[in-house]
């Protein structure tokens, strides 16, 4: 009867993964491009760069990432040669196995003992937990969570067995969670430092009083663990795994995240501060993103658990505090100082929840006595109080530094979305604020309101209550999660279909080896991502505008390419190549590849989006340097980019001039003694606006302008360099003056600017 019902209870749960998979692919299936740079395109990137046998590049440059695990698991995907099928089927696979995890978490739940109820109640939380959004993502979340939670189980099994199999397998697991995720590093410090103090800490909390019984004799405890063979045997095991990682797949390969071990702001002692207030911040959002009952509840009883979830909470809070300090370490301190709301990146431990909410449906049941006590009772209510203006004092919300980082806290960001008014002003320090206060004082009500039930109500009504409520509180948090998630990765269908027949040229031509770039006005626009994630080239790179400039401004005639430096997009690392095929460029881009020669439009793949120019010796560039050129401001031939800084995004038929400066770069042939520029402008904002251009340091005009009007003057060119600086010492923004939000500086309308060698 136990095996039939055993049986039943595995079928069950394999179709919840499947349906569950169904639905998170229906709901995140859509026409998407990668959108979280760079850590996306560093996994996508390098999967195909892997799948092409061309090691560990990104945009094909050598990238110093170690975390490969996830990059491996895309890189089977790349046989599929339609991008939009290749697209699907990840999103299908990430999907399955983020439904998953909860098989890992049905297992810790039988580790632990819970009746079958509170397993089933835990599944249904995790089912609609919003992390699960980051399946429709390219994120390496997708694996990290199901290698967590299947190395939390390893974990905790060797807490309650003798049996060294669980250490070995909870050391291949942490290190394969690391190759995951460099977070998970975490993992053996907080196995093996609880393991270390475990015996300590039963030894302060089941202390006797002085008419008690015998303490805890720590060394016994030892022995009868067996706590120095598990602690050897995980070691060795981990240790046996990283030096094969290192000697094989990650051989020759360095580490990105070595540049985040800076400890110079400790000189700082404002630094200083803001990493205990990051801290803090970081423990009252995880907090309430983990509905804080789940957190504080088995440390307060922790006396009152049984030996296997004692040791199993004391794991998981060592391995929680820990994380928290090693993402405040590496990434707040050194992107976030001075934030009022530090940035907060929840992903990286959510996937915690899935052992946090066993450990405290463990603990319900085993305090029942304790929770009917009216002292305990009276002093549980002060402390939900306290906790309750600690939140009220720290709490700012949630600041998005990408789109998936915080969707266990969703509704707060929407709560400001929806009602700005509530919110703060810019970034400025203030005690409280009204949103966030209005969101602690429903959270504490909510808790509260738990409280009470808690002590009228059995256990199993007050987790069959609590459930329900954090199932709402979760929806509450994926409904506008998935509408934001779809708003930011979705991408036009026609730029797809775009990129798909610019594959198919270069597979029926067979050139996939070829060496191409792709021209970006943006690395982050609709056009670099629908490239960056549809385009299958062998060998692709990609360039900005700025380093077609810098080509201009620092090349004549022919050069070969392999004396050319070019500039990763991202990062900007300096790299070589020795040939450049082709170049593909967005509609954007397009007009300032013509001051490169010898560059062939393929005229039957080049749309109305994307156009794919030949180079006719590929280890060759030529610059044709002109006698004028003429800067379109309007949206119908804007060619600005990458050659005009110091303006606002394209309106209509004009562009403004944002902030003090508006700086024009142009080369024009090298023999030109005199140049006219004539910049016509459509408008003024606020009436005049003085005007300064600058060659250099040298003064070559003043003036002043008031409306629509052309402004001419002349320009020596140095070794025909052109460029210029207009200065603009009255531009204002809206808000200054009350008109409206607006915060840009603006000044000049601008039409166009013509710069032609006066004959």
């Amino acid at each position: 009867m136990h095996k039939i019902t055993k049986n039943k209870d595995n079928i069950i749960l394999v179709l919840m993964v499947l349906l569950h998979t169904l639905a998170l692919f229906v709901i995140l299936n859509f026409t998407k491009a990668i959108e979280t740079y760079p850590d996306e395109l560093a996994y996508y990137n390098i999967a195909k760069s892997l799948f092409y046998n061309n090691g560990v590049k990104m945009h094909g440059v050598s990238f110093p990432l170690q975390n490969l695990a996830y990059s491996y698991f895309l890189l089977p995907f790349f046989g599929i040669k339609n991008g939009v099928i290749r697209v699907s089927a990840i999103t299908l696979a990430n999907s399955f196995i983020m439904s998953a995890c909860i098989i890992p978490i049905w297992g810790i739940c039988k580790e632990l003992n819970l009746k079958k109820l509170y397993r089933w109640l835990i599944v249904a939380i995790m089912l609609v937990w919003p992390d699960l959004i980051i399946s429709g993502t390219f994120m390496s979340e997708n694996l990290f969570w199901f290698l967590s939670l299947i190395t939390f189980y390893f974990c905790i099994k060797t807490y309650g067995s003798k049996n060294i199999v669980w250490s070995i397998m909870a050391a291949i697991g942490s290190y394969l969670t690391y190759f995951c995720k460099e977070v998970a590093l975490c993992f053996p410090i907080a196995y093996v430092g609880a393991l270390v103090i475990i015996p300590f800490i039963n030894l302060i909390i089941d202390r006797k009083d002085d008419k008690g019984t015998e303490k805890i004799n720590v060394y016994k405890e030892y022995r009868k663990s067996e706590i120095f063979k598990k602690l050897v045997v995980y070691l060795i095991t981990y240790i046996i795994m990283y030096i094969l990682f290192k000697k094989t797949i990650l051989l020759n390969i360095d580490d990105i995240y070595k540049s985040k071990m800076d400890i110079s702001f400790l000189k700082d002692w404002y630094s200083i501060f803001y990493f205990v207030y990051a801290f803090a911040y970081y423990f009252i959002a995880s907090a309430l993103a983990f509905m804080v009952y789940p957190l504080i509840y088995p440390a307060i009883h922790i006396r009152e658990l049984d030996k296997k979830t004692k040791n199993a909470f004391l794991f998981l809070m060592l391995l929680f505090l820990e994380t928290l300090f090693v993402i405040v370490f590496t990434i707040t301190i050194k992107e976030d100082v001075g934030r009022v709301a530090p940035r907060i990146h929840l992903r990286y431990f959510t996937p915690m929840i899935g052992v946090f909410l066993p450990i405290f449906f463990k603990a319900i049941s085993l305090t029942q006595n304790i929770r009917e006590n009216k002292f305990f009772f009276k002093k549980y209510t002060y402390l939900w109080i306290i906790f309750g203006v600690i939140c009220a004092f720290l709490y700012k919300g949630i600041t998005l530094g990408s789109t998936n980082e915080s969707y266990a806290l969703f509704f707060s960001k929407y709560l400001a979305d929806k009602f700005p008014a509530l919110c703060h002003e810019g970034d400025k320090t203030v005690v409280f604020y009204p949103y966030a206060v209005i969101i602690i004082v429903l959270l504490v009500f909510v808790f509260a309101l738990l409280h009470f039930f808690e002590k009228s109500f059995s256990e199993k009504k007050f987790l069959m209550l609590f459930s329900i409520i954090m199932i709402g509180v979760c929806v509450l948090n994926v409904i506008p999660g998935t509408v934001f998630f779809e708003r930011t990765y979705i991408v036009r269908e026609d730029l797809v279909k775009e990129m798909e027949e610019i594959n198919n040229y270069f597979r029926e031509n067979n050139i996939t080896d070829s060496r191409v770039a792709f021209v970006a006005v943006s690395p982050y626009d609709e056009y670099s991502r629908v490239y960056d994630t549809y385009f299958d080239g062998e060998n692709n790179y990609e360039i900005n505008n700025e380093n077609i400039v810098n080509i201009i401004a620092k090349t004549s005639g022919t050069t070969s390419v392999d004396k050319i430096t070019f500039n990763d997009i991202i990062d900007g690392k300096e790299y070589n190549i020795d040939r450049l095929d082709y170049i593909i460029c967005s509609s954007e881009s397009e007009e300032n590849i013509g001051i490169i020669q010898d560059f062939t439009k393929v005229e039957s793949i080049s749309k109305k989006n994307y156009s794919v120019y030949k180079n006719i010796n590929a280890y060759e560039i030529k610059v044709n340097r002109t006698t004028s050129f003429d800067f379109n401001f309007t949206s119908s031939g804007n060619n600005t980019a990458g050659f005009v800084k110091g303006i606002s995004s394209c309106e209509d038929d004009y562009t403004w001039s944002d902030g003090n400066n508006l700086e024009i770069s142009c080369f024009l042939k090298k023999n030109i003694k005199k140049v006219k520029v004539d910049i016509d402008l459509k408008d003024t904002f606020n009436g005049k606006q003085q005007i300064y251009i600058y060659q250099g340091d040298t003064e070559i005009y003043e003036g002043e302008a008031n409306g629509g009007q052309m402004i001419s003057f002349e320009l020596i060119p140095i070794e025909g360099d052109c460029s210029f600086r207009v200065f603009l010492p009255n531009a204002i923004s809206p808000s200054q003056l009350g008109q409206s939000m607006d915060t840009r500086n603006l000044a000049l309308a601008l039409r166009n600017i013509n710069i032609k060698k006066i004959e």
